[in-house]
Protein backbone atom coordinates (compact mmCIF):
# COMPACT_ATOMS: atom_id res chain seq x y z
CA UNK A 1 0.00 0.00 0.00
CA UNK A 2 1.19 3.29 -0.90
CA UNK A 3 0.87 6.68 1.08
CA UNK A 4 0.67 8.64 -2.21
CA UNK A 5 -1.87 9.06 -4.86
CA UNK A 6 -1.32 6.49 -7.79
CA UNK A 7 -1.51 9.65 -10.38
CA UNK A 8 0.98 11.97 -8.06
CA UNK A 9 3.38 8.70 -8.84
CA UNK A 10 3.12 8.17 -11.91
CA UNK A 11 3.53 12.05 -12.47
CA UNK A 12 7.01 11.34 -10.56
CA UNK A 13 7.82 8.43 -12.47
CA UNK A 14 7.11 10.36 -15.76
CA UNK A 15 9.31 13.48 -14.95
CA UNK A 16 12.33 12.27 -12.32
CA UNK A 17 14.43 10.72 -15.39
CA UNK A 18 14.73 13.86 -17.45
CA UNK A 19 14.73 16.14 -13.98
CA UNK A 20 18.05 13.92 -13.31
CA UNK A 21 19.41 14.67 -16.67
CA UNK A 22 18.26 18.44 -16.34
CA UNK A 23 20.18 18.50 -13.30
CA UNK A 24 23.57 17.61 -14.47
CA UNK A 25 22.95 19.44 -17.15
CA UNK A 26 22.42 22.45 -14.84
CA UNK A 27 25.22 21.37 -12.67
CA UNK A 28 28.01 21.19 -15.76
CA UNK A 29 26.64 24.54 -17.09
CA UNK A 30 27.32 26.03 -13.05
CA UNK A 31 30.78 24.91 -13.21
CA UNK A 32 31.52 25.48 -16.82
CA UNK A 33 30.44 29.36 -15.84
CA UNK A 34 33.02 29.27 -12.59
CA UNK A 35 35.99 27.60 -14.57
CA UNK A 36 35.34 30.28 -16.97
CA UNK A 37 35.30 33.30 -14.48
CA UNK A 38 38.59 31.67 -12.97
CA UNK A 39 39.83 32.51 -16.77
CA UNK A 40 39.76 28.94 -17.71
CA UNK A 41 38.27 28.98 -21.05
CA UNK A 42 39.24 25.55 -22.40
CA UNK A 43 38.14 23.89 -19.25
CA UNK A 44 34.37 25.76 -19.57
CA UNK A 45 34.39 24.78 -23.29
CA UNK A 46 35.20 20.91 -22.71
CA UNK A 47 32.48 20.65 -19.36
CA UNK A 48 29.97 22.65 -21.65
CA UNK A 49 30.65 20.27 -24.87
CA UNK A 50 29.96 17.06 -22.46
CA UNK A 51 26.81 18.95 -20.83
CA UNK A 52 25.24 18.70 -23.89
CA UNK A 53 26.54 15.61 -24.94
CA UNK A 54 24.85 13.87 -21.69
CA UNK A 55 21.84 15.77 -22.63
CA UNK A 56 21.75 13.84 -26.11
CA UNK A 57 22.73 10.53 -24.33
CA UNK A 58 19.87 11.21 -22.14
CA UNK A 59 17.33 11.96 -24.93
CA UNK A 60 17.93 9.09 -26.73
CA UNK A 61 17.98 6.73 -23.92
CA UNK A 62 14.81 8.26 -22.80
CA UNK A 63 12.78 8.23 -26.25
CA UNK A 64 14.39 4.21 -26.28
CA UNK A 65 12.61 3.86 -22.85
CA UNK A 66 9.62 5.11 -23.96
CA UNK A 67 9.34 3.12 -27.07
CA UNK A 68 10.22 0.00 -25.01
CA UNK A 69 7.65 0.96 -22.42
CA UNK A 70 5.04 1.39 -25.11
CA UNK A 71 5.58 -1.86 -27.07
CA UNK A 72 5.07 -3.86 -23.96
CA UNK A 73 1.65 -2.36 -23.24
CA UNK A 74 -1.05 -5.16 -23.67
CA UNK A 75 -4.36 -4.87 -25.32
CA UNK A 76 -6.96 -4.44 -22.95
CA UNK A 77 -7.83 -2.53 -19.51
CA UNK A 78 -8.35 -4.35 -15.88
CA UNK A 79 -9.86 -2.31 -13.23
CA UNK A 80 -10.49 -3.76 -9.81
CA UNK A 81 -13.06 -1.43 -7.81
CA UNK A 82 -15.48 -3.04 -4.49
CA UNK A 83 -14.90 -6.62 -4.86
CA UNK A 84 -15.27 -7.13 -8.38
CA UNK A 85 -12.29 -7.27 -11.31
CA UNK A 86 -13.54 -5.95 -15.05
CA UNK A 87 -11.77 -6.63 -18.04
CA UNK A 88 -12.09 -4.83 -21.41
CA UNK A 89 -9.70 -6.16 -24.31
CA UNK A 90 -10.58 -5.65 -27.96
CA UNK A 91 -12.81 -8.75 -28.40
CA UNK A 92 -15.14 -8.49 -24.78
CA UNK A 93 -14.75 -8.61 -21.53
CA UNK A 94 -16.39 -9.38 -18.50
CA UNK A 95 -16.74 -8.52 -14.67
CA UNK A 96 -16.28 -11.14 -11.87
CA UNK A 97 -16.87 -10.94 -8.27
CA UNK A 98 -14.33 -12.00 -6.18
CA UNK A 99 -16.90 -13.37 -3.97
CA UNK A 100 -18.11 -15.65 -6.59
CA UNK A 101 -14.39 -16.58 -8.06
CA UNK A 102 -13.99 -20.48 -8.20
CA UNK A 103 -10.37 -20.83 -9.96
CA UNK A 104 -7.73 -18.63 -10.91
CA UNK A 105 -4.96 -19.97 -13.83
CA UNK A 106 -2.22 -18.75 -15.56
CA UNK A 107 -1.60 -19.61 -18.83
CA UNK A 108 2.34 -19.61 -20.84
CA UNK A 109 1.35 -19.69 -24.64
CA UNK A 110 3.30 -19.42 -28.00
CA UNK A 111 3.00 -17.57 -31.17
CA UNK A 112 1.28 -14.88 -29.75
CA UNK A 113 2.99 -11.23 -28.85
CA UNK A 114 5.22 -11.04 -25.92
CA UNK A 115 2.79 -8.98 -23.91
CA UNK A 116 0.24 -11.91 -24.87
CA UNK A 117 2.23 -14.63 -23.78
CA UNK A 118 1.30 -14.86 -20.14
CA UNK A 119 -2.11 -14.34 -19.02
CA UNK A 120 -4.59 -14.82 -15.74
CA UNK A 121 -7.75 -17.14 -16.52
CA UNK A 122 -10.51 -16.30 -13.90
CA UNK A 123 -13.73 -18.52 -13.55
CA UNK A 124 -16.77 -17.88 -11.63
CA UNK A 125 -19.44 -19.94 -10.23
CA UNK A 126 -21.75 -18.61 -12.42
CA UNK A 127 -19.51 -20.50 -15.33
CA UNK A 128 -18.45 -17.31 -16.96
CA UNK A 129 -14.50 -17.22 -17.38
CA UNK A 130 -12.59 -14.37 -18.75
CA UNK A 131 -8.94 -14.12 -19.70
CA UNK A 132 -6.54 -11.34 -19.38
CA UNK A 133 -3.10 -11.01 -20.64
CA UNK A 134 -0.57 -9.81 -18.36
CA UNK A 135 0.56 -7.00 -20.18
CA UNK A 136 -2.72 -5.79 -20.29
CA UNK A 137 -3.19 -1.69 -18.54
CA UNK A 138 -4.27 -2.14 -14.48
CA UNK A 139 -3.26 -6.33 -14.86
CA UNK A 140 -0.44 -5.65 -12.68
CA UNK A 141 -2.66 -4.97 -9.87
CA UNK A 142 -4.22 -8.80 -9.94
CA UNK A 143 -1.59 -10.07 -8.16
CA UNK A 144 -1.82 -7.71 -5.62
CA UNK A 145 -5.60 -8.29 -5.06
CA UNK A 146 -5.72 -11.67 -5.75
CA UNK A 147 -2.70 -12.85 -3.20
CA UNK A 148 -5.08 -12.00 -0.58
CA UNK A 149 -7.14 -14.97 -1.31
CA UNK A 150 -6.90 -18.06 1.16
CA UNK A 151 -4.45 -20.81 -0.28
CA UNK A 152 -2.95 -18.85 -3.23
CA UNK A 153 0.10 -20.07 -4.87
CA UNK A 154 2.24 -17.63 -4.93
CA UNK A 155 5.13 -19.57 -6.01
CA UNK A 156 3.06 -21.20 -8.68
CA UNK A 157 2.73 -17.39 -9.91
CA UNK A 158 6.41 -16.66 -9.96
CA UNK A 159 6.98 -20.65 -11.66
CA UNK A 160 4.45 -19.86 -14.49
CA UNK A 161 6.31 -16.09 -15.24
CA UNK A 162 9.80 -17.95 -15.75
CA UNK A 163 8.23 -20.85 -17.75
CA UNK A 164 8.68 -22.35 -21.31
CA UNK A 165 5.16 -22.16 -23.40
CA UNK A 166 3.20 -23.99 -23.43
CA UNK A 167 1.72 -24.44 -19.78
CA UNK A 168 -0.93 -24.46 -17.33
CA UNK A 169 -0.88 -23.56 -13.50
CA UNK A 170 -3.74 -23.51 -11.64
CA UNK A 171 -2.31 -20.78 -9.08
CA UNK A 172 -6.05 -20.65 -6.52
CA UNK A 173 -9.37 -23.00 -6.08
CA UNK A 174 -11.96 -22.54 -3.83
CA UNK A 175 -12.12 -24.54 -1.07
CA UNK A 176 -14.94 -26.34 -1.94
CA UNK A 177 -13.80 -26.96 -5.20
CA UNK A 178 -10.94 -29.74 -6.41
CA UNK A 179 -7.18 -29.60 -4.92
CA UNK A 180 -4.83 -27.27 -6.39
CA UNK A 181 -2.88 -28.78 -9.50
CA UNK A 182 -0.18 -28.06 -11.73
CA UNK A 183 0.30 -29.65 -14.75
Amino acid sequence: MSFFRPEATDVVKRIAEPAVYAAIAGWGLIKGWQILDRGGWVGAVLLVIGALAALALAGSITRTIYRWRVRRAGPGLVTIHEGRISFFGPYGGAIIALDALTTVEIEVTSNVPETQRVAWTLADELGQRVTIPAGASGADKLLDRLGSLPGFDSLAVLRATRATPPQHFTVWARADQARVELS
